[in-house]
Protein backbone atom coordinates (compact mmCIF):
# COMPACT_ATOMS: atom_id res chain seq x y z
CA UNK A 1 0.00 0.00 0.00
CA UNK A 2 1.45 3.42 -1.13
CA UNK A 3 2.08 5.55 1.50
CA UNK A 4 1.13 9.56 1.62
CA UNK A 5 3.74 12.08 1.38
CA UNK A 6 3.38 15.49 2.31
CA UNK A 7 4.06 17.34 5.72
CA UNK A 8 0.41 16.89 6.92
CA UNK A 9 -0.53 14.02 8.51
CA UNK A 10 -2.72 11.65 6.83
CA UNK A 11 -5.27 9.48 8.59
CA UNK A 12 -4.34 6.24 9.92
CA UNK A 13 -4.92 3.20 7.73
CA UNK A 14 -6.00 0.12 9.51
CA UNK A 15 -5.39 -3.00 9.14
CA UNK A 16 -7.34 -4.88 6.31
CA UNK A 17 -9.00 -1.69 5.21
CA UNK A 18 -8.85 -0.93 1.00
CA UNK A 19 -8.82 2.49 -0.25
CA UNK A 20 -12.49 3.10 -0.96
CA UNK A 21 -12.92 1.93 2.43
CA UNK A 22 -10.34 4.87 3.99
CA UNK A 23 -12.18 7.12 1.48
CA UNK A 24 -15.53 6.83 3.15
CA UNK A 25 -13.95 7.05 6.53
CA UNK A 26 -12.22 10.46 5.33
CA UNK A 27 -15.22 12.02 4.07
CA UNK A 28 -17.88 11.02 6.75
CA UNK A 29 -15.07 13.27 9.23
CA UNK A 30 -15.87 15.92 7.12
CA UNK A 31 -19.31 15.86 7.36
CA UNK A 32 -21.00 19.16 9.02
CA UNK A 33 -24.56 17.91 10.65
CA UNK A 34 -25.00 21.53 11.95
CA UNK A 35 -25.82 22.97 8.76
CA UNK A 36 -29.66 22.53 7.42
CA UNK A 37 -30.09 20.88 3.66
CA UNK A 38 -33.26 21.66 1.56
CA UNK A 39 -35.50 18.96 1.43
CA UNK A 40 -37.76 18.65 -1.61
CA UNK A 41 -40.50 20.79 -1.64
CA UNK A 42 -41.33 23.94 -0.70
CA UNK A 43 -39.61 25.68 2.40
CA UNK A 44 -39.86 29.37 3.32
CA UNK A 45 -36.72 30.94 4.41
CA UNK A 46 -35.35 34.47 6.10
CA UNK A 47 -31.97 35.59 5.11
CA UNK A 48 -30.10 37.81 7.01
CA UNK A 49 -26.71 39.50 6.63
CA UNK A 50 -23.48 39.23 8.75
CA UNK A 51 -20.23 41.54 9.45
CA UNK A 52 -16.71 40.17 8.75
CA UNK A 53 -13.74 42.60 9.16
CA UNK A 54 -16.40 45.20 9.67
CA UNK A 55 -18.03 45.21 6.36
CA UNK A 56 -21.05 43.70 6.00
CA UNK A 57 -22.09 40.59 4.25
CA UNK A 58 -24.68 38.52 2.41
CA UNK A 59 -23.21 35.33 1.57
CA UNK A 60 -20.54 33.64 1.05
CA UNK A 61 -19.70 31.21 -1.95
CA UNK A 62 -18.05 27.73 -0.85
CA UNK A 63 -16.45 25.25 -3.22
CA UNK A 64 -16.59 21.60 -2.66
CA UNK A 65 -15.64 17.91 -4.72
CA UNK A 66 -18.45 15.40 -5.13
CA UNK A 67 -16.99 12.35 -4.57
CA UNK A 68 -18.32 8.52 -3.63
CA UNK A 69 -20.11 8.54 -6.60
CA UNK A 70 -21.44 12.13 -6.61
CA UNK A 71 -23.48 11.47 -3.10
CA UNK A 72 -20.89 13.21 -0.71
CA UNK A 73 -18.59 16.20 -0.54
CA UNK A 74 -15.64 17.54 0.76
CA UNK A 75 -13.82 21.05 1.00
CA UNK A 76 -12.05 22.52 -1.96
CA UNK A 77 -8.43 23.50 -1.04
CA UNK A 78 -8.19 27.51 -2.63
CA UNK A 79 -4.29 26.28 -3.31
CA UNK A 80 -2.20 23.30 -4.18
CA UNK A 81 -5.44 20.95 -4.62
CA UNK A 82 -4.00 17.45 -5.38
CA UNK A 83 -7.43 16.39 -6.38
CA UNK A 84 -8.07 19.17 -8.91
CA UNK A 85 -4.74 18.23 -10.72
CA UNK A 86 -6.17 14.48 -10.95
CA UNK A 87 -9.07 15.63 -12.52
CA UNK A 88 -7.02 17.48 -14.93
CA UNK A 89 -5.06 14.79 -16.36
CA UNK A 90 -8.11 12.55 -16.53
CA UNK A 91 -10.61 11.95 -19.89
CA UNK A 92 -13.73 15.00 -20.07
CA UNK A 93 -16.50 12.37 -18.83
CA UNK A 94 -13.87 11.95 -15.48
CA UNK A 95 -12.72 15.10 -15.18
CA UNK A 96 -16.10 17.03 -14.78
CA UNK A 97 -17.52 14.92 -12.09
CA UNK A 98 -14.41 16.26 -9.71
CA UNK A 99 -13.90 19.82 -10.53
CA UNK A 100 -14.62 21.83 -7.68
CA UNK A 101 -18.43 23.08 -7.98
CA UNK A 102 -19.51 26.23 -5.77
CA UNK A 103 -22.32 26.78 -3.58
CA UNK A 104 -23.70 29.84 -1.13
CA UNK A 105 -23.42 29.85 2.39
CA UNK A 106 -26.13 31.71 4.19
CA UNK A 107 -27.90 32.69 7.71
CA UNK A 108 -31.40 31.91 7.23
CA UNK A 109 -34.06 31.15 9.42
CA UNK A 110 -36.92 28.36 8.80
CA UNK A 111 -40.17 29.07 8.84
CA UNK A 112 -41.81 26.34 10.89
CA UNK A 113 -44.85 24.63 9.53
CA UNK A 114 -47.63 22.94 11.41
CA UNK A 115 -47.39 24.62 14.74
CA UNK A 116 -43.51 23.66 14.26
CA UNK A 117 -41.04 26.78 15.65
CA UNK A 118 -38.62 28.91 13.42
CA UNK A 119 -34.91 28.18 13.73
CA UNK A 120 -31.97 29.66 12.66
CA UNK A 121 -29.39 27.67 10.57
CA UNK A 122 -26.57 27.70 8.20
CA UNK A 123 -27.78 27.28 4.52
CA UNK A 124 -26.19 25.81 1.87
CA UNK A 125 -28.18 27.41 -1.50
CA UNK A 126 -27.08 25.79 -5.30
CA UNK A 127 -25.90 28.44 -7.59
CA UNK A 128 -29.47 28.67 -9.54
CA UNK A 129 -31.39 29.32 -6.25
CA UNK A 130 -29.09 32.27 -5.27
CA UNK A 131 -28.44 33.71 -9.14
CA UNK A 132 -31.31 32.42 -10.95
CA UNK A 133 -31.28 31.04 -14.64
CA UNK A 134 -31.23 32.72 -17.71
CA UNK A 135 -34.02 32.74 -20.59
CA UNK A 136 -32.78 29.14 -22.36
CA UNK A 137 -34.99 29.02 -25.99
CA UNK A 138 -38.87 29.27 -24.67
CA UNK A 139 -37.76 28.88 -21.19
CA UNK A 140 -38.09 32.37 -19.85
CA UNK A 141 -35.36 33.75 -17.21
CA UNK A 142 -35.86 32.68 -13.50
CA UNK A 143 -34.62 35.32 -10.93
CA UNK A 144 -32.46 33.90 -8.32
CA UNK A 145 -32.53 35.20 -4.13
CA UNK A 146 -30.00 38.11 -4.82
CA UNK A 147 -31.66 39.19 -7.31
CA UNK A 148 -34.87 39.62 -5.72
CA UNK A 149 -33.24 40.65 -2.84
CA UNK A 150 -31.70 43.47 -4.60
CA UNK A 151 -35.25 45.22 -5.57
CA UNK A 152 -37.19 44.43 -3.07
CA UNK A 153 -34.44 45.36 -0.09
CA UNK A 154 -35.09 41.50 1.46
CA UNK A 155 -32.21 41.30 3.47
CA UNK A 156 -33.14 44.28 5.96
CA UNK A 157 -33.07 42.82 9.17
CA UNK A 158 -36.60 45.36 9.81
CA UNK A 159 -38.09 45.77 6.37
CA UNK A 160 -36.83 42.07 4.97
CA UNK A 161 -39.02 39.56 3.14
CA UNK A 162 -39.28 36.04 3.09
CA UNK A 163 -38.26 33.70 0.32
CA UNK A 164 -40.40 30.33 -0.58
CA UNK A 165 -38.13 28.27 -2.36
CA UNK A 166 -39.30 25.34 -4.22
CA UNK A 167 -36.67 22.24 -4.61
CA UNK A 168 -37.50 19.81 -7.87
CA UNK A 169 -36.00 16.74 -9.13
CA UNK A 170 -32.57 15.51 -7.74
CA UNK A 171 -28.88 15.72 -8.78
CA UNK A 172 -28.47 16.80 -12.41
CA UNK A 173 -32.24 17.01 -12.79
CA UNK A 174 -32.68 19.71 -9.41
CA UNK A 175 -34.39 22.38 -9.93
CA UNK A 176 -35.25 25.86 -7.89
CA UNK A 177 -38.30 28.03 -8.24
CA UNK A 178 -37.79 31.23 -5.77
CA UNK A 179 -40.57 33.49 -4.54
CA UNK A 180 -40.44 36.74 -2.70
CA UNK A 181 -42.97 37.09 -0.16
CA UNK A 182 -45.18 40.24 -1.19
CA UNK A 183 -44.63 42.48 2.13
CA UNK A 184 -42.29 42.59 4.94
CA UNK A 185 -41.69 39.83 6.90
CA UNK A 186 -41.03 40.32 10.65
CA UNK A 187 -37.98 37.95 11.83
CA UNK A 188 -39.91 37.49 14.75
CA UNK A 189 -37.13 35.78 17.27
CA UNK A 190 -33.58 36.73 18.48
CA UNK A 191 -30.96 36.07 15.28
CA UNK A 192 -27.26 35.34 16.32
CA UNK A 193 -25.26 36.20 12.41
CA UNK A 194 -22.74 34.00 12.29
CA UNK A 195 -19.31 35.15 10.43
CA UNK A 196 -19.73 32.55 7.66
CA UNK A 197 -15.70 33.42 6.57
CA UNK A 198 -15.03 31.61 9.86
CA UNK A 199 -17.74 29.01 9.70
CA UNK A 200 -16.62 27.50 6.31
CA UNK A 201 -15.46 24.05 5.90
CA UNK A 202 -11.76 23.47 6.10
CA UNK A 203 -9.75 21.05 3.16
CA UNK A 204 -8.97 17.79 4.25
CA UNK A 205 -4.81 17.19 5.06
CA UNK A 206 -2.73 17.05 2.56
CA UNK A 207 -1.96 13.51 3.23
CA UNK A 208 -5.83 13.01 3.33
CA UNK A 209 -6.36 14.51 0.04
CA UNK A 210 -3.90 12.48 -1.23
CA UNK A 211 -5.63 9.54 0.19
CA UNK A 212 -8.54 10.06 -1.71
CA UNK A 213 -6.68 10.56 -5.36
CA UNK A 214 -5.10 6.76 -4.33
CA UNK A 215 -8.54 5.42 -4.17
CA UNK A 216 -9.77 7.36 -7.21
CA UNK A 217 -6.63 6.11 -9.17
CA UNK A 218 -7.91 2.51 -8.31
CA UNK A 219 -11.50 3.32 -9.42
CA UNK A 220 -10.16 4.45 -12.81
CA UNK A 221 -7.15 2.69 -13.11
CA UNK A 222 -4.95 5.70 -13.49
Amino acid sequence: MAKSKGKSKAVRQTSGEDEYDRLQRLVSSDRRTEFHSLEAGKTTVRIFGFEHDGEKHVAIKEFSHFILDGNKSIAHADTGCALCEWAEEQIKEVAKNYRPKAKYLVNAIIRGENGEADKQVRLPLAITAMEGQEADGDTPAKPGILELARKHNAFDLEKGRDFTIDKTGKKLTTRYRVTIAQKASPIGMKVKPVDLFLAKRKPLLEGEMESVVIALKKKYGR
